[in-house]
């Protein structure tokens, strides 16, 4: 069944509540990873909680997760328009990344800043797992619906972009969809990296070591080319809930990110030039692929008959469990089911609220 409004839970968040620029402000000195590596999500669950409609959940959500946070680097020279490509990647290059995008929202409008740099960094969308694709579309999406620009969204902004840009990492290949499969067909036939061979790395790691396999990039490019990246936007999302349903048990992190980082681009099309939109897609085609090749070990039901929470319960298990991942899932899952209802989406949000917890 096609949803044709939004859910209530959706409907009038808070968006512009003053708590989410303060709640950025506090997080605007500490660092984009911690514990060697873990992305700082911060700010993009406190963005989530807004759009849920629980304002009143970022201090307390807040409160019990920054102790655990790192300070940041302190404050960078801006790079120049020759560094740019030298520095994509380099991690320790952050806070240069972070002058550049400062300097250039101080210049022009926010969105012209989207339209020019996101093009850029797609190629490099397996960046910290898509962490820095997923911070810089909550850090658009906030300015977006801000009833004024602030200093703490245009801030956010900026290093979610510099997040993207320090850990921009590209897969094997150039995606390009030109076959005839849908993608629930695409992704079943997709090579699976042996189990045996996968090891214990990052998330980053087994996609990009998936990226390589001896028939992925055919694999990728079998899959049609989109009529409607909106449309694909959706069927890629509903058919990665699938994914994380069927390879939640041992793997759920990695395809929370198969559902969250597509989503998340859905809130950056806006503001891409138009010619944009299909290489975007397929750059977020190709991330999701490599996440099922990597992790992937049972495959998704098509006989489940389980009916699901309704949105409010599950936002409510949401912020219970207080888990980021959880969180973030619910959030993105209930942005997609209200274009496109599809019980996969809410019965993921139901199990992310009870597993990914604190």
């Amino acid at each position: 069944m096609i949803v044709s409004e939004q859910p209530p839970s959706l409907a009038h968040p808070s968006v512009n509540s003053e708590v989410l620029d303060d709640a950025l402000g506090r997080l605007s000195s500490t660092a984009p990873e911690f514990a060697g590596g873990l992305s700082n999500h911060g700010p993009m669950v406190c963005e989530a909680l807004a759009h849920l409609g629980r304002a009143d959940a970022i201090s307390p959500w807040l409160n019990s997760y920054v102790s655990r946070l790192e300070e940041g680097p302190g404050r960078g020279r801006p790079l120049a328009r020759d560094e740019w490509a030298r520095a994509l990647g380099v991690a320790r290059r952050y806070s240069d990344w972070a002058a550049l995008f400062e300097q250039e929202l101080s210049a022009r409008p926010w969105a012209d800043v989207v339209a020019a740099w996101v093009p850029r960094l797609l190629p490099g969308s397996m960046a910290a797992a898509t962490h820095g694709l997923i911070r810089a579309a909550h850090a658009t999406r906030a300015l977006a619906e801000a009833e004024a620009e602030t200093p703490e969204r245009r801030c956010e902004l900026a290093a979610g972009l510099a997040y993207w840009a320090s850990q921009y990492r590209a897969l094997g290949g150039a995606p390009a969809p030109s076959g005839t499969l849908t993608v629930r067909q695409a992704l079943a036939e997709m090579p699976t990296v042996p189990f045996d061979e996968r090891g214990h790395g990052l998330i980053g790691d087994g996609a990009v070591k998936a990226s390589g396999m001896g028939g992925f990039a055919a694999s990728v490019d079998a899959l049609g080319p989109p009529p409607s990246v909106d449309g694909a936007l959706s069927e890629l999302t509903s058919a990665m809930a699938g994914w994380y349903l069927a390879n939640c048990e041992h793997a759920p992190i990695a395809f929370v990110h198969g559902v969250t980082a597509p989503a998340a681009l859905r809130l950056l099309l806006p503001y891409l030039p138009a010619r944009a939109a299909g290489t975007a897609f397929a750059y977020l085609w190709q991330a999701c692929a490599a996440i099922r090749s990597a992790f992937a070990v049972g495959r998704p039901r098509v006989d489940a008959d389980v009916e699901p929470p309704g949105d409010e319960e599950l936002v409510a298990n949401a912020v219970e469990a207080g888990g980021a991942h959880a969180i973030k899932l619910t959030e993105a899952c209930l942005r997609e089911n209200a274009l496109q209802g599809d019980a996969m989406y809410l019965l993921a949000a139901a199990d992310a609220g009870r597993r990914l917890a604190v």
